[in-house]
């Protein structure tokens, strides 16, 4: 094998570690951000500027279900997200005005 063919591999395997770090690292730094914007309690409109418009909240449904881990809610409405399926959904009850 020559010195070259060493050295191609070579970067090849550093290029996955590379990929690997920054894939590691973006699910991270994105974690941190769920856990901060939920424990803080903040909206789409208030964390990226827009959100629910007019025509919107005309046709919006009161969200029903909250999954704590991730922030998500879900009205009970259509198909069943990930997280409530073979769950009990009382458990996951947003509290009723």
């Amino acid at each position: 094998m020559t010195e070259l063919q060493s050295l191609l591999r070579e970067l090849e395997a550093l290029d996955e570690k590379i990929e690997a770090i920054c894939r590691a690292e973006r699910a991270m730094a994105l974690a941190n951000v769920r856990e901060m914007i939920t424990r803080q309690g903040f909206t789409p409109r208030e964390v990226f500027g827009f959100g629910s418009t007019s025509r919107t909240k005309l046709f919006s449904v009161r969200q029903k279900y909250f999954n704590p881990r991730t922030g998500e809610t879900w009205c009970g409405r259509g198909r069943a997200p990930q997280w409530i399926r073979d769950q009990p959904r009382e458990a996951y009850l947003l509290e009723q005005d």
